[in-house]
């Protein structure tokens, strides 16, 4: 009756527990008996679905079932259900985001209700294994969140996702899913809420090529967290428009957003968030040709993300000196930087950084006349960008296309997710 409720497209043993509000061992028992009954299918261990005109009837049993306890007291069976399952992968999401980036979040969640039981992933391993296997469930909640009342879980569960969505290059997903979180938001008159999505569309609106649109939403996103007194909101903000002004060739501009990153996140006491904004002010001073500064920087930054256990950032750094070892002619350092660069962000499931590392990568070698190597670090990179999904015209598919010179005729391209 309660998996009616469950938004799809399947359900783990975990979340299931959570609707129902019963002990681990008991809902393992109850969804081995409907399997048994041919009601639901555990189509992947541990993963449960059923067909569409079975989750209609259990969605006519749950109402039929509040329609008939309507004088129980308050709080429907379908409305406490919901609740316990939302806090469930809320919850669960807000532990898991933490662990894949360790700063500062400014918003913090109330208790979950009785029975929604959160998972507790132990490390950044566990919490993308748990984001791979949810992020369609995930997906699905933020969009049936206003729908049950629950605007506010709208928008903090939209928040928690950005990190793995953004990493693993589902950028429609994401603008989607903040699209409804700001409406929510609106609806709420919650400025926090409006600040994470406002931000969260820049980072979208930026990965798609909306460079404009993506500005916009920054402003407002500064903002609000300027309102708010938000330092960490307003640190990571400018550390995304760092990374964008960068991106387009505005260097000192960039530079000037990395150096209010770095202040705004010293305010907050975020040392993972400090290694950041030093890794792009060193990153940024190699663009500008000041090779030594970069370095002093880069070095900062590692320690401070080693300090903290942010694999994702260690990677970045191990990407920004491997830049500067190439351009210091230390052609050795720069490719043992940038394979490790790449070893971390595979792990930390960061796969656009990924492939951006493995060209850079193939540069290496190719200055350090090593063809060979080249040619199948290019190579790898194609074949990630196009399981990324993303265009030959997008510019880093471009250049490795341009490195590789394939001619269209003979060569068969990976087709895009």
């Amino acid at each position: 009756r309660f998996l009616g409720l469950h938004p799809g497209p399947d359900t783990s043993l975990p979340a299931a527990a959570g609707l129902a509000g019963v002990p681990l061992a008991r809902a393992r028992a109850l969804l081995a008996e409907l399997t048994r009954g041919h009601l639901l299918t555990e189509h992947v261990p541990g993963r449960y679905a059923f067909h569409d005109l079975l989750r209609a009837y259990a969605t006519e049993l749950v109402q039929a079932e509040d329609a008939a306890g309507s004088d129980a007291g308050p709080g429907t069976d379908q409305q406490r259900a919901t609740r316990r399952m939302f806090d469930h992968y809320l919850h669960t999401a807000h532990t898991a985001d933490t662990l894949l980036t360790p700063q500062v979040n400014p918003f913090a969640l109330p208790p979950a209700r009785p029975g929604a039981a959160p998972e507790e992933p132990a490390d950044s391993r566990q919490s993308l294994a748990w984001f791979t296997a949810e992020h369609p469930v995930l997906l699905a909640a933020v969009e049936q969140a206003p729908a049950a009342g629950l605007d506010t879980h709208a928008w903090q569960l939209a928040a928690t996702l950005t990190t793995f969505l953004d990493r693993q290059g589902y950028w429609r997903a994401l603008a989607a899913a903040q699209s409804t979180a700001l409406d929510a938001a609106r609806r709420q008159g919650d400025r926090t809420g409006q600040a994470y999505a406002h931000r969260s569309l820049g980072l979208a609106q930026d990965r798609l090529d909306r460079p404009e649109d993506a500005r916009t939403h920054y402003a407002l996103a500064l903002d609000l967290f300027g309102e708010l007194g938000s330092s960490a909101g307003q640190a990571r903000t400018h550390q995304h428009l760092a990374r964008m002004s960068g991106a387009q060739g505005r260097h000192q501009e960039a530079l000037d957003h990395a150096h209010h990153s770095l202040k705004h996140y010293r305010a907050a006491d975020d040392r993972a968030g400090q290694s950041a904004a030093l890794n792009h002010i060193g990153w940024l001073h190699a663009q500008l040709g000041d090779h030594q500064r970069a370095l002093t920087h880069c070095r900062q930054a590692l320690a401070l993300a080693e300090e903290t256990r942010d694999l994702n950032g260690q990677a970045h750094i191990r990407d920004s000196l491997g830049y500067i070892h190439h351009h210091l002619g230390r052609h050795r350092q720069a490719v043992d930087c940038y394979q490790q660069a790449i070893g971390l962000f595979r792990t930390s499931g960061d796969r656009h950084s990924e492939a951006a590392g493995l060209v850079c990568l193939g540069d290496a070698h190719h200055t350090a006349a090593d063809a060979e190597a080249a040619h199948d670090a290019w190579t790898r990179a194609l074949t990630l960008t196009g399981e990324l999904g993303l265009p030959d015209t997008d510019p880093l598919r471009a250049k490795i296309l341009q490195h590789l010179d394939p001619d269209p005729a003979d060569v068969t391209l990976p087709a895009p997710i």
